[in-house]
């Protein structure tokens, strides 16, 4: 592994990881504000949206947990990726359909509306998140 590698790697899923577990202990600890924030979408109705706020934040955990840890590095990227294209996509269709709403990113602990400013931080996180998955798996790629 190169230098950058060493220390720059771990450093970004450390980064990752702390983003999720703050994410999740706010949604965690208003869960029926982040219910009402997933409904506001407009993409799943209201028992959709409870499972999905009783659910996420406990996989954001785990996933957070998995890149602290170390174990299944490359699972753990390739599923916060995963999320992090499933948080733009729902921030893009939203503001492309002119729904104004509370993004719910971050539960009840910060009102942050749909528009610009949240849809370039959603595909900055989604671009990081993409890129520290593909530099993992080439760093840790085994020669044949």
């Amino acid at each position: 592994m190169r230098t950058a590698s060493r220390w720059l790697l771990p450093l970004l899923r450390y980064l990752l990881a702390a983003l999720l577990i703050v994410a999740a202990l706010s949604k965690l600890h208003y869960p029926l504000i982040f219910a009402r924030d997933v409904q506001n979408f407009q993409v799943v109705g209201p028992l959709l949206s409870r499972w999905i706020a009783l659910w996420l934040p406990v996989l954001e955990v785990l996933l957070a947990l998995l890149l602290i840890r170390g174990r299944w590095i490359e699972t753990g990227l390739a599923m916060v990726a995963g999320l992090m294209l499933i948080f733009f996509l729902a921030v893009l269709q939203a503001f492309a359909r002119g729904i104004d709403l509370n993004c719910g990113c971050f539960g009840g602990l910060a009102e942050q509306r749909i528009g610009w400013g949240k849809l370039l931080e959603n595909l900055f996180l989604l671009i990081v998140s993409f890129f520290t998955w593909r530099w993992q798996i080439r760093c840790t790629k085994k020669p044949l």
